[in-house]
C-alpha cells in the first residue's frame, strides 16, 4: 500500500532533514573521524600482534582454520606460525572484525588507550 502523495513528501522532507542536521553535521562528522582512528588503531594492533586478543578470540581462531593456539606456541616460533598460518587466512581477519565489532563503545575506547596509547 505505502504512503499517500503528502506522506512521501513529508517523509522526503523529513529525510533530507536529518541528514542535513544530525547525520552530516560537524559534531557526528567529528565523532566518526574518532570512531574511525579507534577502530583502526585497535585493528593495527591486534594484527601487529595477535597475542594481544584476548584467549576466546584466539581458540575460535584456532577452530575455526585449524591453526595452533597462540598461546601454546613457543615465544621463538610464534612469529613464523602467525605469519605462515594466521596472515595468509581471510578467517583470521574476520575475528578481529567480530571482535571489535561486539565491543560496547565503552570498551572499545578502554581498549584503545590500552593498545594505542
Amino acid at each position: 500500500m505505502g504512503f499517500s502523495e503528502e506522506g512521501k513528501r513529508f517523509y522526503r522532507e523529513l529525510k533530507e532533514f536529518v541528514y542535513r542536521h544530525i547525520i552530516h553535521s560537524f559534531p557526528v562528522s567529528r565523532n566518526d573521524g574518532h570512531a574511525r582512528r579507534v577502530l583502526a588503531g585497535i585493528f593495527r594492533a591486534y594484527w601487529d600482534n595477535p597475542r594481544l586478543l584476548p584467549d576466546y578470540v584466539l581458540l575460535g581462531v584456532h577452530e575455526e582454520i585449524g591453526v595452533r593456539f597462540l598461546r601454546e606456541v613457543p615465544l621463538n616460533d610464534v612469529d613464523r606460525e602467525i605469519a605462515e598460518n594466521y596472515y595468509p587466512r581471510p578467517a583470521f581477519v574476520r575475528a578481529i572484525a567480530d571482535h571489535i565489532a561486539g565491543m560496547t563503545d565503552s570498551y572499545c575506547n578502554d581498549e584503545y588507550k590500552e593498545l594505542v596509547g
